[in-house]
Formats: structure tokens, C-alpha cells, sequence
């Protein structure tokens, strides 16, 4: 185990710019600065085998030329409650890599990345197999240039919970989250995130089992192609779920809204769902949405009356405007003195 240590100006020729772990090993806090793997992975960190750990660490400025711009995984293992900034690598995973050897999975919790960026797939952070859980963390200009998952890349089955993701982008599909099986987003935040040749702004999910994307928000959002929020691509995904959203303002490469499209979008989702969504306006036709629209969806409608205490527990996501006069509804009723954009 490394534990309280600090390394600086480090570098390896294979794996590890700093550490090399043969089996199992944890890092607690530690910093790493300047380290670097020059022709494997693992910029500052390499856990080769069975399940490790890094707690409480920092990494600045960190790279490698293979997999895991500061720490690479072979199996799976966890990262808790720690930052990387200025991170990069030439191969997968921006900063973080978790190989998935023997099908492992792998887990991010509270942790801050910032200016990290990969070659390929997971602009910071890549889940090669089994299941990825991100937990609690933020993403802010992280890059995959010349693949998918602008922050992070699923391979396997993903989970996104209680994040946030700010300009981030991938040069493929998802310019924050891309999710190649059954997956979750939940209560997350997505802004300015950005696909430059593909699919799904903000969350691409390409599955046939079972999806959801519920109690976030996807605002000003871009991709070249399909849906600039949210992009589901397989023509078998089994069930999927869009609910309780703030879709708002997600735009095509050619300024066309398209908040949500799906592959086959005629079949409303395969029997899942996009209901009780707010899309930006009371128009529900002018919402950007592929396929057949919602039955039931948000609106905003103008009062001079008080805020009526009925509709606070239907808010989105927690969103109720606060402003004298305005409040939001679901679509009983047709509403006077509607509000095109909130």
C-alpha cells in the first residue's frame, strides 16, 4: 500500500509512471505530479492484477501512452474522493482506466476531473467490461478525440448517478456518457457537452436490454447527428425509460432541435416510456422529440395568482420556478400566457 507520499517528476518506461502494483495494493492520500508511462499504461499508477484501490489522491499533469492517463486498472478496483486535472492518454481512459480483466468491473465515487482527455474511448474515464458505476462525481472539459464517451465510456453495462458534466466531448458518440448495455442516468447534470462526428450530445446508449435516463438535466447539448441530448441507437434495445427531465435546448450541428431521438423512434420506446419530461416549450410538437410525442409532459404556465403549493411535488428534477406568477404544470388543461423558453 502507498499511503500520505508524494511523487513528482517520475517516469517508466512500461507501466506505472510512479507505482506498479503486481496484485491488489491501494493508494491513499497521495499526490502525483509530472509522472509518466511512456509506453504502457497507467501514467502514474498500474494495479496488474486482482482488485485495487485509490482513496483521498490527487494527479496533476500525469500521461500515458497506453491506457490510463494516471491510473490504469487491469481487473477492476475503485477510485473514491479524488482529483485529476491536466491528465492524458494516448490509448483509453483520459485518466483513469479500468481493464476489466476477467470481466471486473470497476467504480468512481465523489471524484473531480478536469482537462483530462484520451486518444480513443472515455475522454476520463473507461469501464472495458463488467459493470461501471460513476457516483457522485464532475466532469469539466474532458475529451475522447477520436472516440466515443466524452467523460466516460461504458463497454459493458453503466450507471451514472449524482453528476455533473460541463463542456465535455468526443469526437464519436456521447459527448459526455456513452453506454454500450443495460444502463442508468439518474439525477445528473449535462451542459455544453458535445459530439463532433456522431450521436448523442450528451448520452448515447446503445443496448438491447434495458435503459433509463430519469431526474436530469441535458441543456445546450450538440451533436452532428441524431439526438442532440439523448441518442438510443439499438433497433432491440427490450425497455427503456425517459422521465422527470429537464431536456431544454439540445441542438444539431445545423441548429435543428432534437432533444431525443431513438433508432426506430415510431415505437415510442419500445414499451418504455418519455412522459413527464419539461422540453423547453408548451408546444410539445416543437419539442425536438423523434417518434410518437409524450402524452403527458410540462408546462409553464403564466398567473397573476400565487404559486399554487398542487403542482411543487410535480416538479421536474426538483425545478419549480420561484418567480411571481409563473409555475409549472403538467398538460391538464390548455395554458394562457405560455413561456416558449425557460
Amino acid at each position: 500500500s502507498v499511503m500520505g507520499s508524494n511523487f513528482t517528476n517520475t517516469s517508466s518506461s512500461l507501466n506505472g509512471g510512479a507505482v506498479y502494483f503486481w496484485s491488489g495494493g491501494s493508494v491513499t492520500g497521495s499526490n502525483f505530479t509530472n509522472t509518466r508511462s511512456s509506453s504502457g499504461g497507467g501514467g502514474a499508477v498500474c494495479f496488474w492484477d486482482g482488485n485495487g484501490s485509490v482513496t483521498g489522491s490527487t494527479f496533476t499533469n500525469t500521461s500515458s501512452c497506453g491506457s490510463g492517463g494516471a491510473v490504469y486498472f487491469v481487473g477492476g478496483g475503485s477510485v473514491t474522493g479524488s482529483t485529476f486535472t491536466n491528465t492524458s492518454s494516448n490509448n483509453r481512459g483520459g485518466a483513469v482506466c479500468f481493464g476489466g480483466s476477467g470481466g471486473s468491473g470497476g467504480s468512481v465515487n465523489g471524484s473531480t476531473f478536469t482537462n483530462t482527455s484520451s486518444s480513443l474511448n472515455g475522454g476520463a474515464v473507461l469501464f472495458a467490461s463488467g459493470l461501471g458505476i460513476v457516483t457522485g462525481s464532475n466532469f469539466t472539459n474532458t475529451r475522447s478525440s477520436s472516440g466515443a464517451g466524452g467523460a466516460v465510456y461504458f463497454n459493458s453495462s453503466g450507471n451514472v448517478t449524482g453528476s455533473t458534466f460541463t463542456n465535455t466531448s468526443s469526437n464519436n458518440r456521447g459527448g459526455a456518457v456513452y453506454i454500450n448495455s443495460n444502463g442508468n442516468v439518474t439525477g445528473s447534470n449535462f451542459t455544453n457537452t458535445s459530439s463532433s462526428s456522431g450521436a448523442g450530445g450528451a448520452v448515447y446508449i446503445d443496448s438491447e436490454g434495458s435503459v433509463s435516463v430519469s431526474g436530469c438535466s441535458i441543456v445546450n447539448c450538440t451533436s452532428i447527428s441524431g439526438g442532440a441530448g439523448i441518442h438510443l441507437a439499438n433497433d432491440d434495445v427490450a425497455f427503456a425509460v425517459v422521465m422527470h427531465n429537464r431536456i431544454v435546448d439540445n441542438k444539431l450541428s445545423n441548429g435543428s432541435l432534437s432533444n431525443v431521438n431513438d433508432f426506430r423512434g415510431w415505437h415510442d420506446f419500445f414499451g418504455g416510456s418519455r412522459e413527464l419530461n419539461w422540453w423547453g416549450t408548451n408546444n410539445i410538437s416543437n419539442a425536438g422529440i423523434s417518434g410518437v410525442l409524450p402524452n403527458n409532459y410540462y408546462q409553464i404556465e403564466l398567473s397573476a395568482a400565487n404559486i399554487s403549493t398542487r403542482d411543487v411535488n410535480k416538479s421536474v428534477n426538483g425545478f419549480v420556478p420561484l418567480s411571481l406568477g409563473y409555475r409549472m404544470v403538467l398538460n391538464e388543461s390548455n395554458k394562457t400566457g405560455s413561456i416558449n423558453d425557460l
